[in-house]
């Protein structure tokens, strides 16, 4: 990743904070649907500068591209136009030399309720609901994870609404690209 923009999500009285989240990442969504490289995957990645675990997302968005032409091609200003009182867009900017480290930026499924899971396992092994439950009780509560930030969107093709959960890690390497979702798909972008 060679270049980014910036942007700063600036709630008011009249629009808050999580609304802005869902309008402006349905939009950097469908723009990088627009931009795509094919098999829904991009060579764009996002990052959140303010993450925080038990804080949220913050209220920056980093969007990382290779190139220049590629985050022109983006047209953040263009497709936030409707936004522009409430988002604050940098220019393209070039990434600093010297950065901290590496992350990546994944989207992260919560494990659902034991007699979810037993649901799904039953289907998935063909065995009964019994059985699978009884699997998924003799495991304990081992697996639990914690909650994490997320955005809620509206799926424009059925209207459902759903949320995209944020996880952030640090890593050394990694190689690959990212969702149309900006979320890595083994992909990694600079920490700075």
């Amino acid at each position: 990743m060679k270049v980014y923009q910036e942007l700063t999500l600036l709630p008011g009285d009249d629009i808050g904070h999580y609304f802005l989240w869902s309008k402006v990442y349905t939009q950097l969504h469908l723009a990088l649907v627009e931009t795509q490289k094919g098999n829904n995957l991009t060579d764009i990645g996002i990052s959140f500068p303010q993450y925080d675990l038990n804080k949220g997302l913050g209220r920056k968005l980093r969007v990382f591209a290779p190139s220049s032409e590629r985050l022109q091609a983006l047209d953040l200003p263009g497709k936030l136009s409707r936004l522009l009182d409430y988002v604050h867009i940098t220019s393209i900017r070039d990434v600093p030399e010297s950065v901290e480290g590496y992350m990546r930026v994944s989207r992260w499924r919560e494990k659902t309720g034991i007699e979810r899971r037993a649901r799904r396992s039953a289907i998935k092994k063909g065995i009964s609901y019994e059985a699978a439950l009884a699997q998924w009780q003799e495991r304990g509560s081992t697996d639990f994870i914690p909650k994490s930030p997320y955005v809620q969107l509206q799926s424009l093709s059925n209207s459902n609404r759903f949320r995209i959960n944020i996880r952030v890690e640090e890593v050394e390497s990694g190689d690959g690209g990212f969702s149309v979702y900006g979320l890595s798909k083994g992909g990694r972008v600079p920490k700075f």
